[in-house]
């Protein structure tokens, strides 16, 4: 998530009240993906449509896709696909 978030850095998560509230485009996200937690960037939201690399991408009301704000050596939805909002552990909002 470099340049927003740093190897070294510090994270503060909100694992409980984000989940009474909406996630929004934008948001950062801290989630699981085979047992390893990531950091990514909320991007596309459940049940939308979008184009990717002239590829039509529908989300399920049930998927999310995130993106690492280094494009070019991020690996994210574009490399493991949506990701299920069953996985997501909670919302970054702090970091230092």
């Amino acid at each position: 998530m470099s340049p927003t978030i740093n190897n070294n850095s510090l994270i503060l998560i909100d694992r409980f009240l984000y989940r009474l509230g909406d996630i929004n485009k934008g948001d950062i996200l801290i989630f699981k993906i085979k047992e390893e937690e990531m950091v990514k960037r909320l991007s596309h939201l459940p049940g939308e449509k979008f184009e990717q690399n002239g590829n039509m991408i529908e989300l399920k009301k049930d998927e999310i896709y995130v993106l690492g704000d280094n494009p070019k050596e991020s690996i994210d939805s574009r490399n493991y696909g949506p990701i299920k909002t069953s996985s997501i552990i909670g919302k970054v909002f702090l970091s230092f």
